[in-house]
């Protein structure tokens, strides 16, 4: 039964042909695997390079973001202050 599915299957060039063939495609596999290794590398140094950066900033925000908070701090006690001032000056 093994010998009539092999003589059935399409003859389409010599063991030699074939393998060349395969070669030929892993060469190609090969060299495209190359260029995506080397792209994605390039991605990876520029992802490092961002996040070192950001660890940079990170603290210039935080320290921005405490600023940011006193001075909303003073700006409500400063309306407070003119509020009362207002209100004692209706009163008078």
């Amino acid at each position: 039964m093994s010998e009539e599915f092999t003589k059935n299957l399409p003859q389409r060039g010599t063991i030699a042909q074939t393998d060349a063939h395969l070669a030929s495609l892993e060469e190609k596999i090969d060299e495209w695997l190359d260029e995506e290794k080397s792209m994605w590398e390039r991605v990876l140094q520029k992802l490092i390079s961002i996040e070192s950066k950001l660890d940079e900033v990170k603290p210039l925000m935080n320290v921005l973001n405490d600023e940011v908070s006193m001075l909303r701090l003073r700006v409500e006690e400063l309306e407070d202050a003119q509020q009362r001032k207002q209100h004692e000056e209706w009163s008078n």
